[in-house]
Formats: C-alpha cells, sequence, structure tokens
C-alpha cells in the first residue's frame, strides 16, 4: 500500500487533506528526523568519505552529472528512490511493490546504486536499501518542490 506522500509525489494528488510541507519533509527525510543540521552535515560527509575510500566517487563531476541525469529518468527508478525515503525496503518488498521481476529489480536497484542514490545495508543478517545523502537531496530537493 502506498503512503499519502507517495500518492501525492506519484500523482499529484491527494486521497485525504492536504499534507502540510514540514510533514512531508519528516516523512521524506525519515533518517533526519532526529538529526539536527549540524549531525545531517556531519552524516553526508562521512558518507562522502567512505564512498571516496571505497573508490566509488572516481567518474568526474560532469560524467556523475550525466549518469545521475539518465538514471533518474526512468520513473520506476524514481519512485522506488522515493519510495525509500519513508522506509528502508528489502529487495521482494522492493520487487513487489513495483511489479517487478528479480533481473528488472536487480537492473534498477544497481543502477540507483550505482549513481550513489541508495545503498544496502544489513540488519539480522537481511539486506535492506536507503537512500543516501544525495538520495535524500534529491528527493528533498527536487520531488517536493514540485
Amino acid at each position: 500500500m502506498e503512503t499519502e506522500l507517495e500518492t501525492m509525489l506519484f500523482t499529484g494528488e491527494s486521497r485525504k487533506a492536504p499534507v502540510p510541507q514540514t510533514y512531508l519533509h519528516i516523512q521524506i527525510n525519515i533518517l533526519m528526523i532526529t538529526m539536527t543540521p549540524e549531525e545531517a552535515a556531519k552524516r553526508k560527509e562521512e558518507w562522502l568519505e567512505r564512498m571516496k575510500r571505497e573508490g566509488k566517487l572516481t567518474r568526474n563531476p560532469t560524467e556523475d552529472h550525466k549518469f545521475g541525469l539518465k538514471v533518474l529518468q526512468n520513473t520506476v527508478r524514481r519512485k522506488i528512490l522515493i519510495s525509500l525515503g519513508s522506509e528502508k525496503k528489502s529487495f521482494e518488498e522492493i520487487k513487489e511493490k513495483f511489479n517487478l521481476n528479480d533481473h528488472m529489480a536487480n537492473f534498477h536497484l544497481n543502477m540507483l546504486e550505482d549513481a550513489l542514490y541508495i545503498e544496502k545495508i544489513e540488519e539480522e543478517g537481511k539486506v535492506f536499501y536507503v537512500p543516501t545523502p544525495r538520495g535524500e537531496g534529491y528527493v528533498e530537493n527536487v520531488e517536493l518542490k514540485k
């Protein structure tokens, strides 16, 4: 079942009374709810440093920007990214929510991960997908401003 936020972002319509911008901000940035701006900035810096150490920030900025735009031109990938803004999801949950087979789910998730919009986390032996600071920034600064 999609959330009120997802309904509004995907269709521009709401089934309920209008949701205040602050509520949308909290829904999208669920990981940021308990963070101060300083903590959020520190999280972003730590993430960037980790990406550099892991060799994931090897493209030059122009190529990186082009790749990010290519990845987000696909509606399914944008919807996956938006849905992760409100909660972490497993591969199976994403597959089911977006009616994807294994191959297509892997394809879309790998594209989002390669563009550094999402990342995998492991909790209690299970893999979940969550937005990165870059992914959160896209949703907050693009999707919420539509």
